[in-house]
């Protein structure tokens, strides 16, 4: 089974430190930038 996430924010680094992670089905996405991105997966259809 495949799935899909989709970019909903970014957080900087320090606050995601301090927050000691996510909860929900939201993963962290580190694309080496100061940010850490959050993805959740994907509900909309294959519009791209």
């Amino acid at each position: 089974m495949t799935v899909r996430y989709e970019v909903v924010g970014a957080l900087d680094r320090g606050v995601v430190d301090a927050m000691g992670g996510l909860g929900s089905d939201a993963i962290l996405v580190d694309d080496g930038d100061e940010d850490l991105l959050i993805a959740q997966p994907a509900t909309g259809g294959d519009d791209e």
